[in-house]
């Protein structure tokens, strides 16, 4: 029997939902349409809350016409509107309109952020400078017009991110999000926290940002079709959620999935060998890695014994080695102040991807066996010398015995001796024997 992957877009002016089946065919679509509010000249704001029912209402459109082909779709993807600016309160529930990302109401704000920020530098780590497009300016216009609004959001994230949260609980944010918001260094893949100070938030404003093939895991009530199991970005999911390694929101913690094919309700459970994050915490993914073997890769402590904080990280993928040290490093600072009171946290440095593995170092391993080698020659000869007991000349006898020397037997088979005593024989023809 054929199996279905579902396509959900959240569009501009629709919703739309395209159900394809395993060998690539259109096997059946659906579409629920929305308006772009313009309240203002050059403004652009959307509901959320239509974005989600009409998702609902266009998955459903195929899951009722096609009740067959829905018991056999294994997996869904969502897409949408890059960057469109949701704030959302505690419960994920949206604080005000969407702000699109052809908005163009916050001219003042840009302006104030271009002569605030070093543009360079910005260029360098975004790869552009202060623009319309960016998150940051629409994000300072809410606070400096809507500050009561502002007040009530607890995080920010795009379309798709607010749609894939609704299915699955989720808090976090998509790649291609974070890069054209203009707050994320695309070099170090981390949020440029400095900024938040221009809008007086911590790091927890933004969520954890992971890659399109990440993995939302866990099911709403509004879309539970029988084996449909969503995430996010467009990737897809293993057909035995057992079987699949859980790439949750938690990311350090590992997510224990307990689902039923038929039902697929997903419950996540904290490692209690975590000692990092619990499942509150919504870190980035760090996939394939369990908790006792991500403690062994990770090294900590004071540097000279100052208040600077050291964290290394010691990997065989360079890449995976960065991830996991700037992961750390976004998590701790709100982790300290959890637990100690008045603290004050400052990164003075993320990781980098190193240009040499530290290990094993040729030069270092070839001097340590060098020095091992002699070693145990030395070792080797001192044990020969302390065991030999041969008496080689009449010094030893003297030395060693303490004796006085009588006389000495000669070796009259050493050829070449300058002893007076001597033994010669001729075994030729006629041969004679001769001593002296």
């Amino acid at each position: 029997m054929e199996r279905y992957i579902l396509g959900i877009d959240i569009g501009t002016t629709s919703v739309k939902v395209l159900l394809i089946s395993e060998s690539g065919a259109l096997a059946a679509e659906g579409k629920a349409d929305h308006d772009l509010i313009s309240a203002h000249p050059g403004w652009a704001e959307e509901n959320a809350e239509v974005w989600w029912s009409n998702a609902v209402a266009a998955v459903r459109q195929i899951t009722d016409a096609h009740p067959d082909m829905a018991e056999n779709i294994v997996s869904a993807g969502v897409s949408g509107m890059v960057p469109a600016l949701v704030l959302l309160d505690h419960d994920g529930k949206p604080v005000r309109n969407t702000i699109q990302q052809n908005d163009a109401r916050a001219v003042a704000q840009i302006e104030k952020l271009t002569a605030l920020l070093d543009q360079d530098e910005l260029y360098e780590r975004t790869g552009t400078c202060t623009n319309q497009q960016h998150v940051l300016p629409r994000l300072l216009w809410v606070k400096e017009n809507e500050p009561e609004v502002f007040a009530r959001s607890e995080y920010v994230v795009g379309s798709y991110e607010f749609v894939t949260g609704r299915m699955t609980g989720a808090r976090y944010i998509e790649s291609n999000w974070a890069v054209e918001s203009g707050l994320y260094d695309i070099r170090r893949q981390c949020w440029m926290t400095e900024q938040f100070s221009v809008l007086g938030v911590d790091k927890g404003y933004f969520p954890p940002v992971i890659a399109s093939h990440e993995k939302a895991l866990a099911f709403a009530q509004e879309l539970q079709s029988p084996l449909m199991q969503l995430i996010s970005g467009g990737a897809l999911l293993e057909d035995d959620p057992e079987q699949s390694r859980s790439r949750s929101m938690d990311g350090i913690c590992r997510l224990t999935k307990l689902a039923e094919r038929a039902g697929v309700k997903l419950v996540l459970e904290a490692d209690p060998n975590c000692t990092i994050a619990n499942t509150n915490d919504q870190l980035r993914a760090i996939r394939e890695i369990a908790s006792p073997q991500l403690s062994g890769m990770i090294e900590a402590g004071a540097v000279n014994s100052t208040e600077v904080f050291s964290i290394s990280v010691t990997s065989a993928s360079p890449e995976e080695a960065e991830k996991i040290a700037n992961t750390i490093a976004e998590l701790l600072p709100n982790r300290i102040a959890d637990i100690v009171e008045g603290s004050s946290v400052r990164i003075v440095d993320y990781a980098v991807v190193p240009s040499k593995k530290t290990s094993p170092s040729l030069s270092k391993n070839t001097m340590l066996g060098a020095m091992l080698g002699f070693v145990l020659s030395c070792g080797v000869f001192t044990v020969l010398y302390l065991l030999d007991d041969v008496v080689h000349n009449e010094d030893y006898v003297r030395v060693t015995f303490d004796l006085p020397l009588l006389a000495v037997v000669p070796d009259l088979t050493e050829k070449n001796s300058k002893s007076n005593y001597y033994y010669y024989r001729d075994d030729s023809k006629g041969g004679k024997e001769e001593n002296a």
